[in-house]
Parts: C-alpha cells; sequence; structure tokens
C-alpha cells in the first residue's frame, strides 16, 4: 500500500504498513503508543508531518520494529529530504544486528499457533545453541533449516525467512 505525501491517515492505517511484518495486533500497539508519547489522540487522523514523527519515534527502537519503521519511512515517502530521517539503530545494534526470538515466533503463530510456534522455535534454537536474541545470520541459518523439512513448518520458515531478508 502506497500513501501519497499529502494524504491524512489514521493509526490502523500507519499500523497496516507495519503489520505485514509486526502482526496486526501489535503493530496498532506500538503505533497507538508512539502517537501518545508524542500527545496525539489514537483517534486522530494524523498529517504527513505527524505521520512522519509517529514513525521516527519507532524507528530509533533497536529491535525488528525499529527496523519496519525505518523502511515504512522510507518506502511511504516520509522520509526527511536527503534521507535524514534523523533515526539510526544504536550502534550496539548496527554493528551487530539482532532480532528476538519472540519477534521470529510471531512470524510462524499465524500458521501453527502461539504455543506450536513457541515450542517449535524454542526447541530448533536449543538444538542448534543459539540464545536469544538471535543475530540475523543465526535467524537466518534457522530459518533456512527448518524451511527443508516438508509440511506446514517448512512453509512458515520460508515466509518468515522471506520477512526477515526484507529487514538486512
Amino acid at each position: 500500500m502506497t500513501v501519497q505525501r499529502a494524504a491524512a491517515a489514521s493509526a490502523p492505517q500507519i499500523a497496516a504498513w507495519l503489520a505485514t511484518v509486526l502482526g496486526d495486533e501489535q503493530a496498532l500497539q506500538v503505533v497507538t503508543a508512539a502517537a501518545a508519547e508524542l500527545g496525539y489522540r489514537a483517534s486522530a487522523r494524523f498529517t504527513p508531518e505527524a505521520q512522519r514523527l509517529i514513525l521516527e519515534r519507532l524507528g530509533v527502537r533497536p529491535d525488528l520494529t525499529g527496523t519496519v519503521a525505518r523502511h515504512v519511512l522510507k518506502r511511504h515517502g516520509l522520509a526527511r529530504p536527503n534521507d535524514e530521517t534523523g533515526v539510526r539503530p544504536k550502534a550496539s545494534t548496527a554493528a551487530s544486528p539482532t532480532i528476538q526470538l519472540d519477534e521470529i515466533i510471531k512470524m510462524f503463530a499465524r500458521a501453527l499457533g502461539d504455543e506450536k510456534a513457541q515450542e517449535t522455535l524454542q526447541s530448533e534454537c536449543r538444538s542448534r545453541g543459539f540464545g536469544d536474541p538471535l543475530t540475523l545470520e543465526e535467524a537466518t541459518e534457522l530459518l533456512e533449516g527448518m524451511a527443508i523439512a516438508p509440511g506446514l513448518v517448512a512453509i512458515a520458515a520460508r515466509f518468515a525467512k522471506a520477512r526477515l531478508a526484507l529487514l538486512r
């Protein structure tokens, strides 16, 4: 979904930009929280400037949410001129990007259910000796290993791997 720079958007519309990776519920939650931190009502229609401020607020986070918010800023033409969004990951995150296991579990939850996704991914991480958070290389290795098996787990792993690749 591409938005024209001059269009106002509601919190659910902004959340929809993030939902592909974060899921509907978490995306709406983080957008609403960021809007509230900036003094906006959740029911407001946000100008492009307010959209940029909300996404920049989310973009400073060192987790998956921050990565997706920075991508959305650029994708929807809301980044500051000359690509100076004002948001960058913390130095330690930029040097060694990581992803929380919970973020990967959420990618699997729609296909497998919360409990099965958590059980499956935690078991795979233990068997490979991976901790939490995972480096992006570990996450890719984990998902590649899971993607070769037949069945629903492999399908979910392939989709999660594609999502992870978009964040690199």
